[in-house]
């Protein structure tokens, strides 16, 4: 499947072929968050769901205040306010 970034097709173009969404700039602007997920949720034949990924690199686990972490908060926030179901997998490296 072809990689979409935001900023190259953010508005003007319908897409409903999309699986996967994979969130890996820190934004926290709500508009770009619930447009970029509902660009996902399009429908199409082929697909029952879409799976949204949202990273956040956490470089120090005893000190969560880094700005990635803060922006996912914010984000995490969209999630509960629209009742999205999401899940939090921790992943060592």
């Amino acid at each position: 499947m072809p990689l979409i970034k935001y900023g190259t097709l953010s508005t003007g173009v319908s897409i409903n072929a999309i699986f996967n969404v994979i969130f890996t700039d820190s934004f926290k602007s709500e508009q770009i968050i619930i447009q970029s997920i509902g660009r996902g949720l399009r429908l199409h034949s082929d697909k029952d769901k879409v799976n949204i990924f949202d990273l956040v690199d956490v470089f120090n686990p005893a000190d969560m205040s880094n700005i990635l972490f803060r922006h996912f908060k914010e984000r995490e926030g969209f999630y509960i306010k629209r009742k999205y179901p999401y899940k939090i997998i921790k992943i060592n490296l």
